[in-house]
């Protein structure tokens, strides 16, 4: 099997952005930024304009919901520009899609860190009070001591999504 220099790109960039990430919880701008430029000259390369404009709508479409989060102070300024880059080799749909299973395989691997630190049920508590304003309004409290913290970080779930999508993309 032989890989495409999408592929290639799609790989070296997500795996070191998983290593850096979990070693020093920063995806660095070497690496964004040039997958960012690479994107689009790579897709011009190799489609022509279409896909020069293809992979620029995939940049946008796949750094608006990031943008916002990090805004929020929900999420790294360098998840944003790789989830662009993402964006930029993939195109909006399957940039969105690799995106959105990202998100899934980070709440699970939370999910899992939470349950084994004790941590699960109140922060699932703390996040109904939130949805359910009237509950907060009434005065409940999460029974338990105080507000378990905790990061996580969104490099290794992209590279575990990216590859999970390559190879279901490989069997059709």
């Amino acid at each position: 099997m032989t890989l495409d220099p999408t592929t290639t790109v799609l790989l070296a960039l997500t795996a070191v952005a998983a290593v850096t990430d979990s070693r020093t919880g920063l995806i660095p701008n070497w690496l964004t930024l040039p997958a960012l430029a690479l994107a689009p000259a790579l897709q011009l390369a190799h489609g022509g304009s279409d896909a020069l404009v293809h992979s620029l709508c995939g940049i946008a479409a796949c750094a608006v919901i990031p943008l916002v989060l990090f805004r929020l102070g929900a999420m790294g300024g360098g998840d944003v520009k790789l989830l662009g880059a993402i964006g930029g080799l993939l195109g909006p749909l399957a940039g969105l899609e690799l995106q959105l299973l990202a998100y899934n395989v980070l709440v699970l691997f939370a999910c899992v860190v939470l349950a084994c630190r004790r941590q699960l049920w109140p922060v699932l508590w703390r996040a109904a009070l939130l949805l359910w304003p009237r509950t907060r309004q009434r005065g409940a409290q999460p029974s338990g001591a105080e507000e378990p913290a905790a990061t996580f970080r969104l490099g290794l779930p992209i590279l575990v999504s990216a590859c999970t999508l390559l190879a279901i993309e490989a069997v059709r």
